[in-house]
């Protein structure tokens, strides 16, 4: 593996003048695990050899994916890449955004490879939270007024 031109701590700081993850009070609930995730995932796939701008481009696209997703719905997503130019009009981008579903990634890289299409760098981030009625994230759950 080539390795990546910078560090997850470097990553973790370009984001934070983004206000797809970072505001005022710090990182938005969950933003700072998915991107830890996203670097390490980042560095199993070293055919992407990117700069750090354009995968935080590829982050946040699939950040804001599933930016108000209502718990126990699933936003499925597959299009071209054609936010980094490096990858423009080459790849296809498919994200899945989801409550944990056992199998369902190696479901869906079987499905994919059975149609002979190769795949080119897989990212499994895991993001635990909790979201309002409205699908945005909160730092805690709700508590039930029944205990």
């Amino acid at each position: 593996m080539a390795g990546l031109k910078f560090t997850k701590t470097a990553f973790i700081k370009a984001a934070m003048g983004d206000s797809s993850w970072y505001n005022k009070d710090g990182f938005e609930p969950g933003a700072e695990k998915f991107l830890k995730t996203y670097y390490d995932d980042t560095e199993q796939n070293d055919a992407l050899a990117l700069p750090i701008e354009d995968i935080l481009t590829l982050a946040r696209g699939f950040w804001m994916s599933g930016d108000r997703r209502k718990v126990g719905s699933s936003i499925i997503r597959v299009e071209p890449v054609t936010h980094v130019s490096a990858l423009a009009d080459r790849y296809d981008v498919v994200e899945i955004v989801t409550d944990d579903r056992t199998f369902l990634v190696d479901s869906v890289i079987g499905e994919i490879s059975s149609h002979g299409i190769d795949i080119m760098a897989l990212y499994h981030p895991l993001v635990e939270g909790f979201r309002n009625a409205e699908g945005l994230w909160r730092k805690k759950a709700k508590k039930s007024a029944n205990p």
